[in-house]
């Protein structure tokens, strides 16, 4: 079948037009109506003041069916309780602001509100009768106190063997006051000692014969100690040859160096050390040629003084719990400042001059203050890389020591005192601060910035007795706080309170020592010439630290410019 297509066609359609035909315009300024306008002081339509942004609920009495669900022992007991209660609340209504906040310039005086209670009398029943307490050291967790012996009086040789004993005082279990937790006797006199920053049981010791111990106090409570001296480098390295040298410490509970040094060890001073830090003073001491054993390095140097001029720098490794001689510094009379008058100047052979003390700035580890016979304070730095030519020349011809770099420590005159300079201690709370305490009865707190002038200076010995000449001086945990020993009392001041002491501890033998607890236990050590150790506890409103003390630290030490 065929489809066909045809044409379709279809018829038109229109839509007629809506356009308005007239159109009508009205002239305005806005399209929309007035706008009106009202000032007013706020934007809220009513405000009401109230003491807290919630909305309690007004109070409403108990209906008698709430009452009944109680029983009445209930509001029996209540009612009896309440007013007590009531009374102690109000009594002890901030007891942390009555204790730490309170003024200390009351009309009381803190003289009269402190007590010290004694804790502890430790003596090894093994110590000698004729030994007194020489040196102290707390570990720095606080919970371990270390006491070295001395022989009273050396007119010869050290030819005794002296011990080094240790309490752990938060052990109660078999817990003995006569018998210590570590106990080892070393081949000479025990004159300084200080305990590792970061290892509570490496003790390193200074001794009178000049040789430098580190103790191993784990190894020697463990009981695994033979009593063992190394003498110099070539005794290790044959033993070393046998046996293993990770192990020595370990085997023998101490090591024993010989740093050069002739006489008494005065003072042993760890230091910490980053690797930047420690590598420039590689660099300075021209050892290693700069290059840094990152695993082996433990960055916490060791710094000891002697009495015959020497100023010895140790690194210590975390293997062996070793220490080697980095750097030496000598105090020789021709390196010093003009001013300084040293009788033996010009004498050949005899122009070393004996360190009688020294202590570390805690924020700049290359500083140091040492004083030397004569009562001369000088700062010295570790990076100094002048070469004392002169003194190694000498020594080496005259005493045969051995062909090593001898420094200069550089070193600043800061005063000379009028007694003899019995302790130095940087205070931990600016690098720029430290106090002298001297012979004479009189304690310096002095600025490195303004030597010559003394910030505060302290009569200890106000009667000027002979047996009451002060010995140490320390400072505490706090800014403002500092004990001193004085004949056989113990002498605590608070430069808050003015310049008398604010608590008086007395002995019934000579205080040779006095250390304080830095951990925040509020306990000192003081060491007599009986050989025991005194620990004291402190009172709370000794111990506290006023929130401004800080503050009135930082005025008291008049910083003029930002350090």
């Amino acid at each position: 079948m065929e489809l066909q297509f045809s044409e379709w066609q279809s018829s038109v359609y229109g839509f007629p037009s809506t356009w308005k035909q007239k159109r009508d315009l009205v002239s305005h300024t806005t399209q929309t109506d007035e706008i009106t306008s009202e000032e007013k002081g706020v934007q809220s339509a009513a405000a009401k003041e109230s003491e807290a942004q919630t909305i309690t609920e007004e109070e409403r009495p108990i209906s008698a069916e709430e009452f009944e669900k109680f029983p009445p022992s209930l509001f029996a007991f209540f009612s009896r309780v309440t007013e007590p209660v009531c009374q102690y609340l109000e009594q002890n209504c901030d007891p942390f602001t009555a204790e730490v906040f309170q003024d200390i310039g009351d009309a009381d005086s803190v003289s009269e509100l402190v007590e010290t209670v004694k804790e502890y009398t430790l003596r090894s029943e093994k110590v000698p009768e004729d030994f007194i307490g020489s040196c102290l050291s707390w570990s720095k967790a606080g919970s371990q106190i270390a006491i070295g012996y001395s022989y009273a009086n050396h007119e010869v040789w050290c030819s005794h063997k002296a011990p080094v004993s240790s309490w752990n005082i938060l052990r109660t279990q078999n817990f003995h006051e006569n018998i210590p937790t570590a106990e080892i006797f070393l081949p000479s006199c025990i004159c300084s000692m200080e305990f590792h920053p970061t290892d509570s049981s490496i003790l390193a010791v200074g001794l009178y014969s000049g040789e430098v111990a580190l103790v191993d106090l784990y190894s020697i409570e463990k009981g695994s100690v033979s009593g063992f001296t190394v003498k110099n480098e070539d005794t290790f390295d044959e033993w070393a040859q046998k046996n293993d040298p990770s192990s020595f410490v370990a085997d023998f509970g101490y090591t024993s160096y010989s740093s050069g040094h002739t006489l008494p060890v005065v003072s042993v001073k760890w230091i910490r050390l980053s690797s930047t830090q420690f590598s420039d003073l590689i660099r300075s001491g021209g050892g290693r040629d700069g290059r840094i054993d990152n695993v082996a390095t433990s960055h916490c140097c060791l710094l000891t003084a002697s009495k015959d001029g020497f100023i010895s720098l140790w690194s210590t490794n975390k293997a062996s719990n070793r220490l080697k001689l980095e750097k030496r510094f000598i105090v020789w009379a021709d390196n010093l400042p003009e001013e300084v008058k040293i009788g033996n100047r010009n004498v050949s052979g005899m122009q070393e001059v004996g360190v009688t003390s020294m202590s570390c700035c805690k924020d700049d580890p290359y500083a140091m203050i040492f004083s030397t016979f004569g009562s001369y304070l000088f700062q010295g730095n570790l990076l100094s890389e002048v070469e004392a030519y002169e003194a190694e020349a000498i020594l080496q011809d005259t005493f045969a020591l051995n062909k090593d770099t001898l420094f200069s420590p550089a070193p600043v005159l800061l005063g000379q005192q009028e007694g003899c300079t019995v302790a130095l201690d940087c205070s931990p709370f600016h690098r720029n601060v430290f106090l002298c305490a001297t012979s004479d009865g009189r304690i310096f707190l002095k600025n490195l910035l303004q030597p010559a002038v003394s910030i505060k200076e302290l009569i200890v010995n106000t009667e000027n007795k002979a047996d009451e000449t002060v010995v140490d001086a320390q400072w505490s945990a706090r800014p403002m706080m500092l004990g001193v020993t004085c004949g056989s009392v113990l002498k605590i001041y608070d430069l808050l309170t003015g310049e008398s002491p604010v608590s008086t501890i007395d002995h019934d033998s000579p205080v040779t020592k006095l250390a304080f607890n830095k951990s925040g236990s509020g306990t000192v050590a003081v060491a007599d010439e009986k050989g025991r150790l005194h620990i004291w506890k402190l009172p709370t409103k000794l111990i506290s630290q006023d929130p401004k003390e800080m503050e009135i630290f930082m005025e008291t030490i008049k910083i003029q410019s930002e350090i």
